[in-house]
């Protein structure tokens, strides 16, 4: 299956203006292939240049700005 990602510069965009504490859903391709979502906050002051560190229920995860296939706020 072929899977078509967003460009960098949009997710770095999205990130930018993002309000500090909003949660926000990330679906990404893994280095392998593997279709992946996490839900969650940036972290602080974290170096957004490659991969892009968020807090989510499970702990700390990282994912490559050049493999998002969909990055939404999440509304409450």
């Amino acid at each position: 299956m072929t899977y078509t990602t967003m460009k960098p510069e949009q997710v770095q965009h999205f990130l930018d203006y993002l309000e500090y504490g909003q949660q926000f859903t990330v679906i990404f391709l893994t280095k392998d292939g593997e279709q992946r979502q996490y839900t969650g906050k940036l972290v602080p002051s974290e170096n957004r240049s490659q991969y892009v560190a968020i807090d989510t229920e499970f702990g700390f995860k990282k994912f490559n700005v050049n493999n998002v296939l969909s990055i939404v706020e999440v509304v409450l």
